[in-house]
């Protein structure tokens, strides 16, 4: 929930506390990227619900895999937001870690791409891991964390092309295939 108290505080000008929200991020960090590393994951995945030091009850690779992967779409999106409202450049370069981790996560664990799309493998939340006559299951491609992803993604080659940095060429070409994922949701 700390995104609607991002668009709050970058709604009323409040640059230092919205600020501090990506440092939060900034500051556990090494404890999300330990916790992808030992699951053999790429990048950092954020936990949900997680303590106030980035740890949380999910360990297994399968448990990693089976958060709500739109969160982690969210520390690139604060990045990138907090730049866009305060037109500082330093934001981009300070903060760059937390606009390519989460992306290298989501598009190296959480993608499947097939000849003409994208489509996220799965992700709880909204459209996601939902109980159907009791049972979970997951719905394939949820939209949530699909919509995050992209923007995600769009951020950080925004970002590359501002600071002067060539992210991961994959990441370019998955762009219009995640786009046209967002179809497989329509049928």
């Amino acid at each position: 929930d700390v995104s609607y108290s991002m668009m709050a505080l970058l709604g009323s000008n409040r640059m230092v506390e919205a600020e501090w929200i990506v440092k939060f991020w900034q500051r556990i960090l090494p404890v999300l990227r330990q916790r992808a590393k030992d699951a053999g994951l790429p990048g950092i995945a954020c936990p949900a619900p997680m303590s106030p030091w980035g740890e949380s009850v999910a360990k297994s690779r399968e448990q990693l895999l089976e958060e709500r992967h739109f969160i982690t779409a969210n520390i690139a999106l604060h990045v990138w937001q907090l730049y866009q409202y305060s037109g500082r450049m330093n934001v981009l370069k300070d903060y760059w870690d937390c606009l390519a981790e989460p992306v290298a996560f989501l598009l190296g664990a959480c993608v499947e791409e097939f000849p003409d799309h994208a489509e996220i493998i799965r992700s709880s939340g909204p459209n996601g891991k939902e109980r159907v006559d009791g049972k979970v299951v997951y719905h394939p491609n949820p939209i949530r964390t699909l919509l995050a992803t992209i923007e995600a993604v769009r951020a950080i080659h925004e970002a590359a092309r501002l600071l002067g940095k060539t992210p991961d060429p994959r990441w370019k070409r998955l762009l219009p295939k995640l786009e046209r994922g967002i179809n497989a949701n329509r049928f």
